[in-house]
């Protein structure tokens, strides 16, 4: 489904990403795990077409992705949960929601009040609240809004952006068992977190981030067991 072949990203003077190359297949769920300044989120951002490739590319579904718009890049299939959530705060939750369906609206009006169903049998917390404006609700219920919004977008990938950062540990259980949800309904998740434990709970497989180049991949339970996950990430030595 998408192949980044040996891609390198710069954030102004700083090379943030250095010939990081990575497979996905389809239905899986994968987890990229780093320290801050790791290069997670620009890697993210280089897949939605928010940070242009010094080299390298990105194939997606056989085609590449290389020189497209963000816009563009949603309409091949490809929506991002931002980090922080980045909601409409004086909009509704309802057209928060619909705003994941912009560039679709039109041509599938009559659809999305069907597939805003969905969302909600997805986080059935939002039902009572889809007139309320953004801002008043809780972190926990803003991250479902920005899932529910991405998801309007009909994605064949997800990608996801420290969804569980700044959360009680009880909403990061029940984001991490959205996850698990979207797995098991066939969606395919590339998803960035520094809840390593959390994530690995959740992912088919896992890389290891550090100063933008992937230095470990395999099993959860492969990355689990290795030293370089918990000197390189966590900062202590891996319990024996």
């Amino acid at each position: 489904m998408l192949n980044v072949r040996e891609i390198t990203v710069y954030r102004g003077h700083i090379r943030a990403l250095t010939q990081v190359s990575l497979s996905v297949n389809p239905g899986e769920v994968i987890a990229v795990l780093g320290a801050n300044g790791a290069g997670k989120s620009t890697f993210l951002g280089a897949l939605a077409g928010l940070y242009p490739l010094a080299s390298g590319e990105i194939i997606f579904q056989g085609n590449s992705l290389k020189g497209l718009s963000p816009e563009a890049i949603v309409r091949r299939g490809i929506s991002l949960v931002p980090e922080n959530r980045q909601l409409f705060l004086s909009l509704s939750v309802r057209d928060n929601l619909l705003l994941g369906a912009f560039h679709r609206y039109q041509r599938d009006k009559r659809l999305l009040s069907e597939e805003l169903a969905k969302i909600l049998d997805l986080f059935p917390a939002l039902k009572e609240k889809l007139k309320a404006p953004a801002g008043t609700l809780s972190g926990g219920l803003q991250q479902m809004v920005a899932i529910g919004r991405s998801l309007m977008a009909k994605p064949r990938l997800l990608l996801m952006d420290e969804p569980s950062v700044g959360l009680a540990p009880l909403v990061v259980r029940e984001i991490m068992q959205t996850i698990r949800r979207l797995r098991e309904q066939g969606h395919t998740v590339l998803l960035v977190e520094q809840n390593a434990r959390a994530a690995l709970k959740v992912a088919d497989r896992a890389v290891l981030l550090e100063q933008g180049r992937i230095v470990l991949s395999g099993s959860p339970s492969e990355l689990a067991r290795s030293s370089s996950l918990y000197t390189a990430y966590l900062g202590y030595t891996a319990p024996a």
